[in-house]
């Protein structure tokens, strides 16, 4: 017996990581634990731009407009537990960003192919797409995987829609039966598991009871979750909420698409997201807001372009707001100035759930994004990327193709074999073609360098 403990005395202190104690410590390290608990929310807002995201300060890349944008209390409380990002891309409209964020690929990779919003003639997210609830399912650790709200990554009118965000790996999808925009936000029909029925609750308010459901559902199951929530609102048609959800009282019921409409519809987007969150425990949780496209040009004020807002690859369409909080972030309440980009909330969401992307993909099978989880971590993180890209195209990567790349201050954009070059820093609204003029050295050696990123991305196809 006393050489036994002997035996364990020598080995405890050469392999001092050993646990010798509770066999039910054993296992991994708690923070490996922890992660693969976490819930992750991931909310998209429609038709957001930083513009009118009031929970950005100045500082951190709004600019201000004229009339100002409603408050956003609830966001704005939230940013106290997490971080914001000032200089994050996404794609010009809704379908391409939603593929870049679900694949972590860009557009022009053959397993994405979106690049514009679908329609009957549109191509559809590939079936070969190894989609985010399928890498969660590669990691077998019994998450719930729900996808509550707008899908938009398959037409309703093809062949086994209404199973689609099923068959993409959702366990289980609430949402309009339209895919992308309802007709009235009163009346509309829902499929839910491939069963349609009609609804008449305020959609904000229907997706929102939705997705706390879900919260609840995980709870009763003892299981995490991962919850793709995508907003309607305040995507068109302009309706007012219920009068409970915001302050502008004296507007009528429906109107033309101006930015009175869009204002309420965000306020109340804000109240519910309020509501959804008192069900939300952000001590194990991590939830993702974003915008799926910047701002549209009914709802532009001034002195933002409207012709530079959602459908054009201006910055108004595609720098838009990214807020993460909750668990995982580290000294909240700031600002993150490192590029990002819609294509590596993939890489993100699996980082901040403990699963090695490495592990779960396909043999072969690489993907565009990087995670951002450095810098929840750290406030002097390292830039987790140099360049940031974003594309639009119609029916392939060489259909009427606009592609963008920027790095931290100089932004190329590319419209066929046009080209515009322009300096963030100096003109975020994107009025000065540098290229029009004479360029610094510092211009031209940035020039070259954006083009030669831009080839070697291409030709990696």
């Amino acid at each position: 017996m006393v050489q036994k403990r002997l035996a364990i005395y020598f080995l405890a202190l050469i392999l001092p990581t050993l646990s010798l104690g509770d066999p039910a410590s054993a296992g991994p390290p708690e923070p490996e634990r922890a992660a693969a608990d976490r819930n992750i929310l991931i909310v998209i807002l429609d038709d957001v731009g930083k513009d009118v995201a009031t929970f950005y300060k100045t500082t951190e890349g709004r600019i201000l407009t004229t009339p100002p944008p409603p408050a956003l209390p609830n966001l704005t409380e939230l940013k106290k537990k997490g971080v914001v990002f000032s200089n994050f891309t996404v794609q010009q409209e809704c379908s391409p960003t939603r593929a870049t964020l679900f694949t972590g690929l860009y557009g022009f990779r053959k397993n994405n192919g979106i690049g514009r919003w679908i329609k009957p003639d549109s191509p559809e997210l590939p079936k070969s797409a190894f989609g985010l609830p399928k890498a969660f399912k590669a990691a077998k650790l019994n998450y719930l995987l729900a996808s509550v709200g707008k899908w938009h990554l398959t037409y309703p009118g093809s062949p086994g829609a209404e199973h689609a965000p099923n068959t993409y790996g959702w366990d289980y999808h609430i949402g309009p039966a339209s895919g992308g925009a309802v007709k009235d936000y009163f009346n509309y029909k829902i499929l839910e598991q491939g069963n349609f029925r009609n609804s008449k609750v305020y959609l904000t308010t229907q997706e929102t009871n939705d997705a706390i459901h879900v919260i609840e559902r995980a709870k009763a199951e003892r299981r995490p979750y991962l919850m793709w929530l995508a907003y309607n609102a305040p995507h068109i048609p302009y309706h007012k909420p219920p009068k409970d959800l915001h302050t502008y009282d004296s507007l009528p019921p429906t109107g033309a698409s101006d930015r009175s409409y869009y204002e309420a519809m965000l306020q109340a987007e804000d109240t519910e997201i309020g509501r959804l969150l008192k069900s939300v425990n952000l001590s194990n949780t991590t939830v993702i807001v974003l915008g799926d496209n910047g701002t549209p040009a009914s709802a532009t004020a001034p002195p933002y372009n409207p012709k530079h807002g959602k459908s054009s690859i201006y910055q108004g369409a595609i720098d838009v707001p990214l807020l993460i909080a909750g668990a995982g972030v580290e000294n909240p309440g700031r600002a993150e100035e490192g590029l990002a980009g819609g294509v590596d909330i993939y890489a993100t969401a699996l980082d901040l759930a403990g699963i090695d992307i490495d592990k779960v993909l396909p043999n072969g099978y690489k993907i565009d994004g990087v995670s951002l989880v450095p810098y929840l971590k750290s406030a002097s993180a390292r830039p987790v990327r140099k360049y940031s890209y974003s594309d639009g195209f119609q029916q392939n990567w060489e259909d009427h193709p606009e592609r963008s790349v920027r790095n931290q201050r100089y932004k190329l954009l590319k419209r066929g074999n046009r080209e515009q070059f322009f300096d963030l820093q100096n003109d975020p609204m994107e009025a000065n073609n540098k290229l029009l003029g004479h360029l610094s050295p510092q211009e031209t050696e940035a020039l070259k360098d954006l083009r030669n990123e831009l080839s070697a991305l291409l030709a990696s196809r």
